[in-house]
């Protein structure tokens, strides 16, 4: 069955709602723990961190974000057009920012898995 025109236009307002939050969450834990937890540091060391960090908070905020998109949506076949259109848009932006290392895929894979988990779930639930 193909998606209406009102569902593509949902998921693909989920899926840029959905990075919006996931950068400035990451810019925000960023930004607290340089000023809050370890401030007085090279840039650098902020910047190092960032890359540390950033995946685990698109884990964290992510679930709660993709339950609430998914319960948006309200439905399973919405929310799994939603989910391929942010791996569409995600591997995209990865495989475009330069990394100082190899892609921790263990950790992308976790991020996807729970993602997609939560967005199921909150579509199922009424």
């Amino acid at each position: 069955m193909i998606p209406s025109t009102g569902a593509w236009k949902k998921a693909l307002g989920g899926v840029l709602a959905a990075e919006v939050l996931l950068v400035a969450a990451a810019f925000l834990w960023v930004a607290i723990y340089s000023h809050l937890i370890a401030p007085d540091q090279e840039v650098s060391a902020y910047r190092q961190y960032a890359q540390v960090a950033s995946p685990w908070v698109s884990v964290i905020v992510g679930v709660p974000l993709f339950y609430v998109l998914g319960r948006w949506l309200k439905s399973r076949g919405a929310a799994a057009l939603l989910f391929g259109l942010y791996l569409a848009f995600d591997v995209a932006l990865l495989a475009s920012i330069p990394t100082p290392g190899p892609v921790p895929w263990v950790m992308v894979a976790a991020s996807w898995a729970t993602k997609l988990a939560s967005l199921l779930a909150g579509a199922r639930e009424r």
